[in-house]
């Protein structure tokens, strides 16, 4: 009995009824959908297309569905790009007029100043960069730059 499953991300090149047939006869187990793409529509295709498909091929396929999770972003930075240096302080407002340098960059997630104290981990960057927050007031979290590189807006 095979334990391995295969897994297929399926988009704009493979979501065909015609298609998602040959993956399943290759022997996918497994679609995934990425609701970071696509349109919920096109996505309900695909369901019902692998529904079906499973039940004429008497072949158990399961659905995974991929939730983006919440888009939240630095606002603007100068000339596109910043570079944070490990150590350094810097703050993030959440006033998103401002044109971020090393030391305020802005932040669409307005409640961050609530949602943090001293001591907490931000990841920016897809977790690439990390601060540490220092204090967090009114519109400002205060931080140090733990793990530093380039940051560029949003």
């Amino acid at each position: 009995m095979r334990r391995t499953k295969i897994v297929a991300t399926v988009g704009p090149a493979s979501r065909s009824p015609e298609m998602l047939e040959r993956l399943i006869r290759a022997g996918v187990d497994v679609v995934r959908l990425n609701f970071s793409h696509g349109t919920h529509e096109q996505h309900l295709e695909v369901i019902r297309s692998v529904r079906a498909l499973s039940a004429r091929l008497e072949r158990s396929v399961a659905l995974l569905q991929d939730l983006s999770g919440p888009k939240i972003r630095t606002g603007r930075v100068k000339d596109g790009q910043i570079e944070l240096l490990d150590g350094a302080r810097v703050s993030i407002t959440t006033d998103e007029t401002i044109e971020g340098t090393p030391e305020l960059i802005a932040t669409t997630y307005d409640p961050l100043p609530r949602d943090v104290q001293a001591g907490d981990t931000i990841l920016l960057d897809d977790g690439n960069l990390e601060l540490r927050v220092l204090k967090s007031e009114g519109e400002r979290v205060d931080c140090e730059v733990v793990h530093g590189g380039t940051l560029k807006s949003n």
